[in-house]
Protein backbone atom coordinates (compact mmCIF):
# COMPACT_ATOMS: atom_id res chain seq x y z
CA UNK A 1 0.00 0.00 0.00
CA UNK A 2 0.72 3.70 -0.75
CA UNK A 3 0.37 6.39 2.29
CA UNK A 4 0.40 9.78 1.44
CA UNK A 5 2.44 11.70 4.27
CA UNK A 6 3.20 14.91 5.28
CA UNK A 7 5.76 15.78 7.77
CA UNK A 8 6.27 19.48 9.73
CA UNK A 9 9.94 20.16 10.59
CA UNK A 10 11.64 23.32 11.99
CA UNK A 11 14.83 23.65 9.98
CA UNK A 12 17.67 25.76 8.93
CA UNK A 13 16.91 25.26 5.40
CA UNK A 14 15.27 22.51 3.06
CA UNK A 15 18.40 20.75 2.99
CA UNK A 16 18.15 19.95 6.42
CA UNK A 17 14.55 19.44 6.54
CA UNK A 18 15.19 16.79 4.26
CA UNK A 19 17.86 15.59 6.34
CA UNK A 20 15.68 15.35 9.45
CA UNK A 21 13.16 13.65 7.91
CA UNK A 22 15.44 10.96 6.56
CA UNK A 23 16.73 10.42 10.08
CA UNK A 24 12.90 10.39 10.82
CA UNK A 25 12.01 7.44 9.01
CA UNK A 26 14.87 5.74 9.34
CA UNK A 27 13.74 4.51 12.85
CA UNK A 28 10.60 3.56 10.97
CA UNK A 29 12.09 1.15 8.49
CA UNK A 30 10.57 -2.43 8.21
CA UNK A 31 8.14 -0.94 10.42
CA UNK A 32 6.07 1.38 9.56
CA UNK A 33 7.05 1.42 5.48
CA UNK A 34 9.59 -0.32 3.31
CA UNK A 35 10.65 2.23 0.34
CA UNK A 36 9.55 5.70 0.04
CA UNK A 37 9.71 8.78 -2.23
CA UNK A 38 9.79 12.55 -2.63
CA UNK A 39 6.55 13.81 -4.18
CA UNK A 40 5.53 10.39 -5.49
CA UNK A 41 1.99 9.98 -6.78
CA UNK A 42 0.81 12.99 -4.64
CA UNK A 43 3.94 15.15 -6.35
CA UNK A 44 3.36 19.06 -5.68
CA UNK A 45 5.45 19.06 -8.76
CA UNK A 46 3.56 20.34 -11.98
CA UNK A 47 6.16 18.49 -14.06
CA UNK A 48 3.83 15.62 -15.14
CA UNK A 49 0.92 17.98 -15.97
CA UNK A 50 2.87 19.84 -18.02
CA UNK A 51 3.93 16.91 -20.45
CA UNK A 52 0.34 15.06 -20.16
CA UNK A 53 0.25 14.80 -23.29
CA UNK A 54 3.59 12.99 -24.02
CA UNK A 55 2.03 10.32 -21.04
CA UNK A 56 -1.58 10.24 -21.54
CA UNK A 57 -3.09 9.68 -24.67
CA UNK A 58 -5.15 12.93 -25.52
CA UNK A 59 -8.80 12.68 -24.93
CA UNK A 60 -9.02 9.15 -23.76
CA UNK A 61 -7.87 8.86 -19.99
CA UNK A 62 -5.41 5.74 -21.17
CA UNK A 63 -1.39 5.60 -21.02
CA UNK A 64 0.11 6.15 -24.76
CA UNK A 65 1.45 2.50 -24.97
CA UNK A 66 4.80 3.12 -27.25
CA UNK A 67 4.85 -0.54 -28.59
CA UNK A 68 1.53 -0.65 -30.15
CA UNK A 69 0.24 3.20 -30.41
CA UNK A 70 1.11 3.91 -33.90
CA UNK A 71 0.86 7.84 -33.36
CA UNK A 72 4.36 7.12 -30.91
CA UNK A 73 5.68 3.77 -31.63
CA UNK A 74 9.40 3.88 -31.81
CA UNK A 75 9.52 7.46 -30.74
CA UNK A 76 10.76 9.48 -28.22
CA UNK A 77 10.07 12.80 -26.52
CA UNK A 78 12.79 15.34 -24.87
CA UNK A 79 12.19 16.41 -21.22
CA UNK A 80 13.61 19.23 -20.29
CA UNK A 81 14.08 19.29 -16.29
CA UNK A 82 13.99 22.20 -14.49
CA UNK A 83 17.86 22.47 -13.70
CA UNK A 84 18.30 22.44 -17.54
CA UNK A 85 19.05 18.45 -18.08
CA UNK A 86 17.74 16.85 -20.97
CA UNK A 87 16.55 13.26 -21.27
CA UNK A 88 14.86 11.14 -24.56
CA UNK A 89 11.56 9.39 -23.09
CA UNK A 90 9.25 6.51 -24.25
CA UNK A 91 5.58 8.16 -24.43
CA UNK A 92 3.55 6.41 -22.22
CA UNK A 93 5.14 6.60 -18.70
CA UNK A 94 5.99 8.71 -15.87
CA UNK A 95 8.68 7.08 -14.65
CA UNK A 96 11.76 9.30 -15.37
CA UNK A 97 9.69 12.35 -13.86
CA UNK A 98 8.84 10.92 -10.93
CA UNK A 99 12.59 9.61 -10.07
CA UNK A 100 14.12 13.33 -10.90
CA UNK A 101 11.82 14.72 -8.27
CA UNK A 102 12.53 12.18 -5.58
CA UNK A 103 15.96 13.22 -6.34
CA UNK A 104 15.41 16.84 -7.00
CA UNK A 105 12.84 17.03 -3.90
CA UNK A 106 14.26 20.63 -2.53
CA UNK A 107 12.70 21.66 -6.01
CA UNK A 108 8.87 21.24 -5.62
CA UNK A 109 8.55 18.67 -2.39
CA UNK A 110 10.01 20.89 0.69
CA UNK A 111 8.10 24.16 1.35
CA UNK A 112 8.33 26.81 3.83
CA UNK A 113 5.73 28.80 5.51
CA UNK A 114 6.02 31.53 2.87
CA UNK A 115 4.33 29.40 0.58
CA UNK A 116 0.45 29.69 0.97
CA UNK A 117 -0.03 26.18 0.15
CA UNK A 118 1.79 25.44 3.08
CA UNK A 119 -0.78 26.99 5.07
CA UNK A 120 -3.68 25.28 3.22
CA UNK A 121 -2.20 22.47 3.96
CA UNK A 122 -2.11 22.53 7.81
CA UNK A 123 -6.09 23.99 7.71
CA UNK A 124 -7.20 20.72 5.94
CA UNK A 125 -5.26 18.79 8.99
CA UNK A 126 -8.50 18.24 11.21
CA UNK A 127 -10.35 17.01 8.19
CA UNK A 128 -7.73 14.19 7.56
CA UNK A 129 -7.43 13.42 11.36
CA UNK A 130 -11.86 13.04 10.72
CA UNK A 131 -11.23 10.84 7.94
CA UNK A 132 -8.01 9.02 9.38
CA UNK A 133 -10.87 7.96 12.09
CA UNK A 134 -14.01 7.09 10.11
CA UNK A 135 -11.83 4.04 8.09
CA UNK A 136 -9.92 3.40 11.40
CA UNK A 137 -13.32 2.45 12.80
CA UNK A 138 -14.70 1.20 9.61
CA UNK A 139 -11.76 -1.34 9.00
CA UNK A 140 -12.18 -2.49 13.02
CA UNK A 141 -15.96 -3.50 12.25
CA UNK A 142 -15.18 -5.21 9.18
CA UNK A 143 -12.79 -7.39 10.49
CA UNK A 144 -15.49 -7.87 13.56
CA UNK A 145 -17.69 -9.08 10.83
CA UNK A 146 -15.31 -11.66 9.60
CA UNK A 147 -14.49 -12.79 12.71
CA UNK A 148 -10.61 -12.48 12.28
CA UNK A 149 -9.13 -12.69 15.67
CA UNK A 150 -5.75 -12.01 14.54
CA UNK A 151 -6.89 -8.49 12.56
CA UNK A 152 -9.40 -7.34 15.17
CA UNK A 153 -6.31 -7.02 17.40
CA UNK A 154 -4.29 -5.58 14.78
CA UNK A 155 -7.24 -2.92 13.79
CA UNK A 156 -7.96 -2.16 17.63
CA UNK A 157 -4.28 -1.20 17.62
CA UNK A 158 -4.50 0.98 14.27
CA UNK A 159 -7.47 2.39 16.17
CA UNK A 160 -5.54 3.27 19.30
CA UNK A 161 -3.15 4.65 17.39
CA UNK A 162 -4.87 7.16 15.27
CA UNK A 163 -7.22 8.36 18.69
CA UNK A 164 -3.66 8.90 20.55
CA UNK A 165 -1.66 10.17 18.28
CA UNK A 166 0.83 9.20 20.76
CA UNK A 167 3.70 8.37 17.42
CA UNK A 168 4.05 8.12 13.93
CA UNK A 169 2.16 5.63 11.76
CA UNK A 170 2.41 5.34 7.94
CA UNK A 171 -1.21 5.91 7.48
CA UNK A 172 -1.69 8.60 9.57
CA UNK A 173 -0.46 11.02 6.91
CA UNK A 174 1.04 14.29 8.57
CA UNK A 175 3.49 14.38 11.20
CA UNK A 176 5.47 17.04 12.93
CA UNK A 177 8.86 16.02 13.45
CA UNK A 178 9.98 19.01 15.43
CA UNK A 179 7.42 18.27 18.73
CA UNK A 180 6.77 14.45 17.95
CA UNK A 181 3.06 15.35 17.51
CA UNK A 182 -0.16 15.33 14.71
CA UNK A 183 -0.66 19.38 15.61
CA UNK A 184 1.43 22.46 15.26
CA UNK A 185 1.25 26.23 16.66
CA UNK A 186 0.67 28.52 13.91
CA UNK A 187 1.81 31.36 16.27
CA UNK A 188 4.92 30.20 16.57
CA UNK A 189 5.41 29.38 12.62
CA UNK A 190 4.67 32.57 11.98
CA UNK A 191 7.55 33.91 13.97
CA UNK A 192 10.09 32.42 11.80
CA UNK A 193 8.54 30.93 8.34
CA UNK A 194 11.65 30.60 6.51
CA UNK A 195 12.35 27.83 8.77
CA UNK A 196 8.99 25.83 9.24
CA UNK A 197 8.93 23.18 6.09
CA UNK A 198 7.07 20.63 5.16
CA UNK A 199 8.11 17.47 3.19
CA UNK A 200 6.27 15.33 0.86
CA UNK A 201 6.70 12.04 0.80
CA UNK A 202 5.16 8.77 -0.94
CA UNK A 203 5.23 5.89 1.75
CA UNK A 204 4.95 2.28 0.70
CA UNK A 205 4.44 -0.62 3.40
Amino acid sequence: MHYHNIFLVNAESKLNAIEQVVAFLDKYYEHEWDWYQYGGRWMWSDLVKKNIDKIVKPNTGCYWNHYHDPEVKGKTWTMVFPDGTKKKLPYGTEYEILEWVHTHPEQSEVINATDPKFWKILKDLPKLEKENLKEARKSLELWKKKKDKEMIKWAKKRLDEFEKQSHWVSDLGFWNISISDFGFNGEEIKKEPNKWFLVNIDIHN
